[in-house]
């Protein structure tokens, strides 16, 4: 599994809905546009676009948690997974 990670880096609610969500946007933009173009054939699209899907199931769960959030969140990205800290007013 391919995994990029910035440890100690904080970022805002919606910073990090992008960033959890941007590797499955642009994966699949890719393999859309190479399936549109003819280069990749429809069952291997299928295939891969199902490992992709699949392997993205944490960022969609991430996602999740995160919607559940109130705006006012920093999100501190770890080694292991990410740490939530309500932002003092």
């Amino acid at each position: 599994m391919l995994y990029a990670t910035s440890p100690n880096s904080r970022f805002s609610k919606k910073q990090f809905l992008c960033i959890s969500l941007a590797p499955f946007v642009v994966i699949t933009i890719v393999l859309t546009v190479l399936l549109v173009l003819g280069i990749l054939p429809r069952m291997v699209f299928v295939f891969l676009a199902a490992i992709h899907g699949g392997g993205c199931v944490g960022d969609f769960y991430w996602t999740y948690l995160l919607s559940e959030e109130p705006e006012n969140i920093e999100v501190e990205d770890t080694e292991s997974g990410f740490n939530i800290y309500i932002k003092a007013e």
